[in-house]
């Protein structure tokens, strides 16, 4: 049997009695929206939360607005975004950022300009969507490493796996062949193994090229659960790619690949940390990774109807029980952190309340999809009215028309930024 799959099966890391344990739980809590485990924000709260987000987002818009075209006007301008980034930071209630210490907020900054350099190195094809993708695990990485109290804010094994997933999942995703996708798939999975592999595309180039990093910084002899995780990350993106099909799942076949997937996902950010996975942490690890599918599940949950994919989100949704479902998950993160977390007590705080508010602004920014009634219950959670993050979504799509109309390029802007010296 392959070493990846002992992983699974057997009591070394326990993935399989983890996935189940957390299944359990999922089924124990109650369908509502939790009362004393969560904290209620106050609405004047949120009323001045408000005011600092909108003097926030036009002090953004504008400095992006201003963007001189001028190569001796730019160092000014970078400067200057720099200052605002950082004063936007430090009021940030929305990614809780504010509660974080000055020195960890610059560091965590630098980390993110860092992962864009390497980034527009690697590949200028990649656009701003692919970016954020990858920047959003890093985002993960960056709250276990705190939990943890160790690791590097940024790291290149770290950069190579987020990056990792915008050219795997995307394709498998993609509107490929059969063959094409076979191919690919043999492909990387005599890579993840560590055998040698010529590549065949520059997509099979890039892929390997990301490999060879994480075995550059990790290698393979000395860190061999490290490669274990990758091929299980694999394999649940493979095992969902069933969701796309013409075949109807019923709700625990789309949970169960949800946990999979999710759990698998955030057990290699885990060991990147310091190349190692403790066994005590695979549960807390599973519970916060199916949270975070199912979150994304229910950001997406209106473009994944419009296109026919099966989540568990969509179903409940078809069914008319997406409420319950967004109740469900708020009262799983409270149980899951007050019952498994094993970081550091401080981090807990930031990492609970960061959940939170991913669901309450998925909710909140999408209100067709439930009762005024519903929608109250969540927004006394909120660490911002609706109106504002409604606004906020606005604002972003507005801005997208407005470069696209003036001939703005944001990549550009990224650029200048960051520091992408090509």
């Amino acid at each position: 049997m392959e070493s990846w799959k002992r992983a699974l099966e057997e009591e070394e890391f326990g993935v399989n009695g983890a996935l189940e344990r957390v299944l359990e739980l999922w089924r124990e809590i109650p369908a509502e929206v939790p009362g004393e485990e969560l904290r209620p924000v106050s609405e004047k709260q949120r009323g001045e939360n408000a005011k600092r987000g909108t003097a926030a987002l036009h002090r953004m818009r504008k400095h992006m607005k201003d963007f001189p075209q001028a190569v001796s006007a730019q160092k000014k301008w970078k400067e200057q975004g720099e200052r605002t980034v950082l004063e936007s930071m430090e009021h940030d209630v929305i990614f809780q950022m504010g509660k974080l210490p000055a020195e960890v907020r610059r560091q965590f900054l630098e980390a993110t300009k860092e992962y864009f350099r390497q980034t527009r190195r690697y590949d200028r094809e990649l656009g701003m969507e692919e970016l954020v993708q990858g920047l959003k695990n890093y985002f993960v990485y960056f709250m276990l490493a705190l939990a943890a109290g160790e690791g590097e804010w940024f790291q290149r094994a770290i950069w190579s796996y987020s990056l990792l997933y915008p050219y795997t999942d995307n394709f498998l995703d993609g509107d490929y062949s059969s063959a094409q996708k076979k191919r690919f798939n043999d492909m990387l999975v005599r890579k993840l193994l560590g055998e040698d592999v010529k590549a065949q595309d520059r997509l099979e180039e890039k892929v390997c090229g990301l490999i060879d990093v994480i075995e550059q910084v990790y290698p393979r002899k000395d860190f061999e659960e490290l490669y274990d995780f990758l091929m299980i990350i694999y394999d649940a993106q493979l095992g969902s790619l069933g969701q796309h099909g013409a075949k109807k799942l019923g709700e625990e076949e789309l949970l169960r690949v949800s946990v999979y997937k999710g759990g698998a996902s955030i057990y290699v950010d885990q060991c990147l940390v310091n190349g190692h996975m403790n066994r005590q942490d695979i549960y807390f690890l599973t519970g916060f990774g199916f949270f975070l599918q199912l979150a994304d599940e229910l950001q997406d949950v209106q473009e994944d109807l419009e296109n026919g994919h099966q989540t568990y989100m969509t179903k409940m949704a078809a069914g008319g029980e997406l409420a319950e479902a967004v109740g469900r998950l708020l009262g799983f993160a409270a149980r899951l952190f007050a019952q498994a977390w094993r970081g550091i007590a401080d981090v807990r705080e930031f990492m609970l309340d960061n959940s939170v508010q991913l669901i309450c602004t998925a909710v909140l920014q999408k209100p067709q999809y439930y009762t005024d009634e519903f929608v109250g219950k969540i927004e006394q959670l909120a660490v911002l009215p609706a109106g504002f993050l409604r606004q906020m979504e606005n604002e972003g799509n507005e801005m997208a028309e407005e470069w696209t109309r003036e001939s703005m390029d944001p990549m550009k802007m990224l650029d200048v930024w960051a520091d992408c010296e090509m």
